[in-house]
């Protein structure tokens, strides 16, 4: 099973490329990025079941966070990963990717309600940046998940709720770096910041 989490060539010891790549697939579960592997992990791993963490009770009474009269978002958690998936999907339809081996996603994952009486188009009333270092700018791409997880879309209809992905195509090594990262989300006059201290930080809440 090759999940492309180890970036480089395996050389059999278990270095920092290789804490690196499990860190990267605890965040994606949802455990703590510890780099460190137990039975539990290996087990999940091997035993085919990599799956993103289940709801938390802070996602399931989620803190929403108004965005001019468009929407309500709440963010949980952030991660590096060369591509993501609907949660249900099929992975050569429902799956977007970093455009080459030298780039990564930076992956925001959460929930958007629409607020309206309109359908929400996130590519039109919404936008987002990611900014590293305070410097560099990297344009996000919203969807929401549709047809009960099993593809990405970009509207959604008056009251409907949805998970929402928010991701970034970002030079691989500033997977590594430790500069300060901010998501910025904007719609109309109204602006969101989500600061991020650290890329194993996991985020709660809307800032």
């Amino acid at each position: 099973m090759k999940l492309y989490y180890l970036t480089g060539k395996a050389d059999g010891t278990f270095g920092a490329s290789t804490r690196t790549a499990v860190r990267n697939i605890q965040r994606l579960i949802g455990d703590i990025p510890t780099g460190s592997v137990d039975r539990a992990l290996l087990a999940r791993l091997f035993g085919g079941a990599i799956e993103p963490a289940p709801e938390s009770a802070s996602q399931a009474d989620p803190q929403w966070a108004q965005l001019d009269d468009a929407a309500l978002v709440v963010l949980s958690r952030y991660w590096f990963a060369p591509s993501v998936t609907a949660s249900k999907g099929d992975l050569s339809l429902a799956r977007r990717s970093a455009s080459n081996q030298d780039n990564i996603l930076i992956v925001f994952d959460g929930l958007v309600k629409n607020q309206g009486l309109q359908t929400l188009d996130l590519t039109w009333r919404l936008s987002g940046t990611v900014t590293y270092d305070g410097q560099y700018d990297f344009p996000c791409t919203l969807v929401c998940e549709r047809d009960e997880g099993t593809g990405f879309g970009d509207t959604l209809i008056p009251l409907a709720q949805s998970r929402l992905v928010i991701y970034a195509e970002v030079p691989r090594n500033l997977a590594e770096a430790s500069g300060p990262w901010l998501l910025t989300l904007k719609a109309g006059e109204s602006k969101l910041e989500f600061p991020l201290a650290a890329p194993d930080l996991i985020v709660n809440g809307a800032g």
